[in-house]
Parts: C-alpha cells; structure tokens; sequence
C-alpha cells in the first residue's frame, strides 16, 4: 500500500497534521510567502483539515481561517468551517456574508 512507503504520510502523523497535503501548503509558502500578508484565507474543499492546520500555523495571528467542504470538518482551533456545496448558490450567499463580515 502506497501508506506503508509514503514518507509525507509519516511525516503527517508526526506532526499531527490531518493530511500529507499541509506539507505542500509548507512548500507553496516557501516559495511564494503569500500567508506573510494575509488577512483573510478561504480554504475550498477543505476536509480533513491539513491545509486549515497548515494556515493556522504559517499565517499571521490576525488572520482569519475559513474553511468550507460538503462534509463536515472535525473544528480546528482558531478556524471557522462551514458545510456547503462550494458549487450552490448557497455558497455564494455564504461567502459574501463571510466577506462582508470581515
């Protein structure tokens, strides 16, 4: 199984992290620094959580985290997340009020 060769699965589990995805985040980062500035960060389908752990700790703390998936994300700290179809009309109302409010 690919789980029993996978170097950024263990290095997930190592650190607690939901997903081998957040080291990507990690990497993303490196290169672009765009999480230095950030205000607002919006996470699109969303669980496990990897990307939102991953947010929390690169972003500044006035940052605010927001993720949003069609199931249910198990809370993080510091992050607001929401269920909804990021393709409805729903979401969109969502994310303006998201918007707006902040």
């Amino acid at each position: 199984s690919m789980k029993n060769n996978d170097y950024w699965y263990y290095q997930a589990k190592k650190f607690n992290f939901r997903s081998r995805a957040a080291f990507k985040l990690l990497q993303l980062n490196d290169e672009f620094k765009f999480f230095s500035k950030s205000r607002i960060i919006l996470d699109l389908c969303s669980a496990p959580g990897g990307w939102l752990q991953m947010s929390k700790l690169l972003s500044n703390k006035n940052s605010q985290i927001f993720g949003v998936d069609a199931q249910e994300i198990s809370p993080i700290e510091n992050c607001q997340t929401f269920v909804a179809d990021i393709t409805s009309p729903y979401f969109i109302i969502l994310l303006k009020k998201i918007i707006k409010k902040n």
